[in-house]
């Protein structure tokens, strides 16, 4: 899995990149594997995500 953490110039992601081995991002990875199957609700952005993630799980949770 490659990610921000890990860029070109870092030298393993260069070995993988020399040896042509299969990777794939993390964002990828997290749907192909951990979330599959499931319903994902992601609030992103600037400002009010905390306020957002709130309002949704208590909607979730009287529902």
């Amino acid at each position: 899995m490659v990610g921000n953490a890990l860029s070109r110039g870092n030298a393993a992601i260069e070995y993988m990149l020399d040896a042509a081995l299969d990777y794939v991002s993390g964002p990828q990875w997290l749907g192909e594997t951990v979330l599959r199957g499931r319903t994902v609700l992601a609030v992103a952005g600037t400002h009010g995500k905390t306020t957002t993630s709130s309002l949704l799980a208590h909607l979730l949770d009287a529902a």
